[in-house]
């Protein structure tokens, strides 16, 4: 499979890139990506048509955040996946620096214009936070993150303890906005980048993306959150 990187933004300005990777691309993209060109695995938020290389197609949209060991990337990742093929046909990547949006363009799979021409029941799994919820990382353990939805206005409580862990809530416009092309952003009232510290907001009905980042901590973590529903 060839995947076309039709639009790719860094900090220091836009690239063009052609059918396949490029070396500087291929830096970050490597470990990113991963498995995700195959069967992207994140949180679903519905389904969608999208115009795709082999025609219209009837897509599962997926949410997820990747923090690839030693690349020093944080990314949020929105992928378009087939729900009777399960292949990835679109990837929105948002990093610290740059944004990249890649569609599938090119593959040996024939029969691909008659897959993902019908539209399917999406099952949605999103948590509705209520009660006190500790969780303890005794070493750098990973990446945690849930997919909210808040019914009504809530106060969020969120305790963060640990050097070198990170604690981001996404909410829908920060998504939206790096879908659309914008580098990684977060709810800066109510996430801590450092991983310590007490953040107290009240949050507005809606979808969101808590993630629990203990990939660079140095020793244990914590984080603690409750949400007080008005």
């Amino acid at each position: 499979m060839n995947f076309n990187v039709t639009n790719y933004s860094h900090k220091e300005g836009h690239l063009s890139y052609g059918i396949g990777y490029d070396e500087e691309l291929a830096d970050w993209s490597q470990d990113t990506l991963g498995s995700n060109i195959i069967a992207f695995s994140g949180h679903s938020t519905g389904g969608q048509w999208i115009h795709t290389a082999f025609g219209e197609k009837y897509t599962e949209r997926l949410i997820s955040y990747e923090d690839p060991p030693e690349s020093n990337n944080s990314n949020f990742c929105v992928g378009y996946t087939g729900g009777e093929s399960r292949i990835t046909y679109r990837m929105n990547i948002s990093g610290v620096d740059y944004h990249a949006c890649m569609e599938l363009m090119d593959t040996t799979v024939e029969g691909m214009e008659a897959w993902d021409e019908k539209v399917w029941a999406v099952s949605l799994d999103p948590y509705q936070p209520m009660e006190l919820t500790t969780y303890d990382m005794p070493e750098p353990a990973g990446i945690m993150f849930q997919f909210w939805k808040l019914p009504c206005e809530g106060d969020l409580n969120l305790t963060g303890e640990g050097s070198g862990s990170v604690i981001y809530l996404f909410n829908e416009s920060n998504m939206r906005n790096m879908e659309s092309g914008g580098y990684l952003e977060f709810d800066e009232h109510i996430s801590l980048p450092t991983g310590e510290g007490i953040r107290r907001a009240m949050i507005q009905p809606g979808y969101y993306l808590l993630v629990f980042d203990t990939e660079g901590a140095v020793g244990p973590s914590r984080m603690v959150y409750e949400v007080l529903y008005q």
